[in-house]
């Protein structure tokens, strides 16, 4: 990773791809980064050099959208009609955006991929990979993504639109027709003529309304902005994406294969230094990828293509191999304080030692019994113990608190019917926010996932056995 890259906060696509080639030994095209983007697995964003005009507003859920009941059009019953833009996800109705006045835009926004933004993308890649055309329309226009979750409608003008009759747009694709097929001077000063009448009616009437009819959502990015990817997002891919082959099971169910992991190369070595021993105990590699773990202190797991094959197989996967991950990191934190609050004097020490160490804190490495079978650690007597992490001495970290508060908050005592995701993803964020950890939704997401229980159903109540049944 270079020096100049850490300065950057976010590159263009070409260079983006440049970069990935890098990171991962092979060649990644222009092509290949919008797919990622596509298929949601790196977040894309637009400069808008020259700003851009838009109406923004808070996306909530489909459930809590203000509505009203009218009758439908054959009269046999009533329809709803939500006080703002209605977005689909797989054909149902999941959130409105309740758009306000009109803003300007500037700087870097991040793309959604929930309207015409999609559309516009899938036709730049389509024409990459020479494709097929995408005819597409989406007619809620094109969206941006703000922070603290707002969502903003790219707005064009009218006089952009070639179907308004009067439009500099129409005129411009007047004058191509004239030329491309020819048209003799006398009908080409009659059509031209007509247009001049028509800008006049035109603009008497942009005149008489408000300037916010004077505007139309959008259908893609404007000409005159730029597709970027923002660097944090380019390095939370990779940490997801940099990964070696696999064959079996762990406890924690991603498939690892410690034969051919950087595990094999650690029990070569005498003696492990104390930060790089809490790394491998827990799973992580801190020697795989040196300048990374020199300049930010971020290891990685040790056989990578487990946590690749974990992120790729859908959400349950994904969710699974950034679970092991947070709980790999903490882990590694609970043996660091373990170990200052001891009288261990030396930097270094066997691996055998900390092996013995860790045993005697009640943590069992994933890959011990492999290294018992491979003779590479031979166990004492009575060391090894299955007690799990609960048993370990208390510990506490601001984001473990906030999950227990969020348990008290909405599971326990538990509602009827249950809170909704966004609703306990929502009071998380502001409660990270509070205590200065900064929103997350993936983190979020990952808690609401971890607390929420298994017959979880925010839309209807849950019947309650009666006492004595």
């Amino acid at each position: 990773m270079s020096k100049l890259f850490k300065l950057k906060e976010w590159l263009t696509v070409p260079d983006a791809a440049r970069h990935l080639s890098i990171a991962f030994g092979e060649d990644v095209s222009e092509a290949d980064v919008l797919r990622l983007a596509l298929d949601g697995r790196l977040k894309l964003s637009v400069n808008f050099v020259n700003h851009a005009l838009a109406r923004c507003g808070k996306i909530v859920p489909i459930d809590d959208a203000e509505y009203k009941e009218v009758p439908s059009l054959d009269g046999k019953g009533t329809v709803r009609l939500y006080g703002g833009v209605v977005l689909y996800t797989d054909g149902e109705k999941t959130h409105v955006v309740k758009l306000e006045e009109m803003v300007q835009l500037a700087g870097i926004y991040d793309l959604p991929m929930i309207g015409g933004e999609r559309l516009d993308i899938e036709h730049k890649y389509q024409m990459l990979t020479n494709g097929v055309e995408v005819s597409l329309v989406n007619m809620d226009g094109a969206f941006v993504e703000g922070k603290n979750g707002v969502v903003c409608q790219l707005l064009s003008s009218n006089d952009d639109n070639e179907f308004y009759a009067g439009s500099l747009a129409q005129l411009e694709k007047l004058n191509k027709h004239i030329v491309n097929n020819n048209i003799g001077a006398a009908e080409a000063d009659k059509l031209v003529n007509r247009h001049k009448e028509d800008r006049k009616e035109f603009l008497e009437q942009k005149k008489s309304r408000p300037a916010s009819e004077s505007y139309e959502p959008a259908g893609s990015l404007p000409d005159d902005s730029v597709l970027v990817v923002r660097t944090n997002a380019l390095r939370e891919m990779e940490t997801k994406i940099k990964v070696r082959n696999t064959t079996r099971l762990d406890s924690k169910g991603i498939q690892q294969d410690w034969d051919k992991s950087s595990l094999t190369d650690y029990f070569l070595f005498d003696y492990w230094d104390v930060d790089n021993a809490f790394d491998v105990l827990v799973g992580l590699d801190y020697y795989h990828d040196p300048e990374k773990a020199i300049n930010e202190h971020s290891p990685v797991p040790l056989d990578f293509m487990a946590f690749m094959k974990a992120s790729m197989d859908g959400n349950d996967g994904n969710l699974s191999a950034e679970l092991t991950l947070i709980e790999m990191r903490l882990n590694v934190d609970r043996l660091r304080k373990f170990w200052l609050a001891g009288d261990n004097d030396a930097e270094r020490y066997s691996p055998s030692f900390f092996i013995e160490w860790s045993l005697s804190k009640h943590f069992r490495p994933e890959w011990l019994d492999w290294a018992i079978e491979r003779g590479l650690y031979m166990p004492k007597q009575k060391t090894v113990t299955d007690k799990p992490l609960q048993s370990l001495p208390d510990y506490s970290t601001k984001w473990l608190e906030i999950q227990q508060a969020a348990i008290a908050q909405f599971f326990n005592p538990r509602r009827n019917p249950d809170a909704k995701k966004d609703e306990v993803i929502e009071w998380i964020n502001t409660q990270a926010a509070n205590a200065k950890l900064g929103e997350s939704n993936n983190i979020a997401s990952t808690i609401f996932t971890i607390i929420k229980p298994e017959n979880h159903d925010p839309k209807k109540k849950r019947v309650e056995p009666k006492q004595g049944q």
